[in-house]
């Protein structure tokens, strides 16, 4: 019984390397996605200052509005990353705990 016990911990040692390695692969992937997904919305964000300048008057300047939207973008791009990377590390643990099962077990 000891014995299983150990090769079983070594199978599972040995996904869990691998998933690590997937993961690094998969940072990659992830990488461009926010960075678009930002970009359009910093876009959006500076055509307001030109659509509706009315809106900022006596509150910021051109140059303040762009230096303001750079750092959202930023900001976004941080939290989209974080929250795919959350959502890959919560499906991948289902997917290994047998949650996406769809017969009998």
């Amino acid at each position: 019984m000891g014995q299983l016990k150990n090769i079983i911990r070594k199978r599972h040692l040995t996904i869990l390397r691998e998933s690590v390695m997937d993961m690094q692969a998969m940072e990659g992937s992830i990488g461009s996605a926010p960075e678009t997904v930002a970009g359009m919305f910093g876009e959006l964000m500076k055509q307001l200052f030109w659509e509706e300048p009315e809106a900022f008057e006596g509150r910021t300047t051109e140059a303040e509005w762009e230096s303001q939207v750079h750092l959202a973008e930023q900001q976004l791009v941080d939290a989209i990353v974080m929250a795919i990377e959350d959502e890959v590390k919560n499906t991948e643990s289902m997917l290994h705990d047998g949650q996406f099962m769809t017969g009998p077990r």
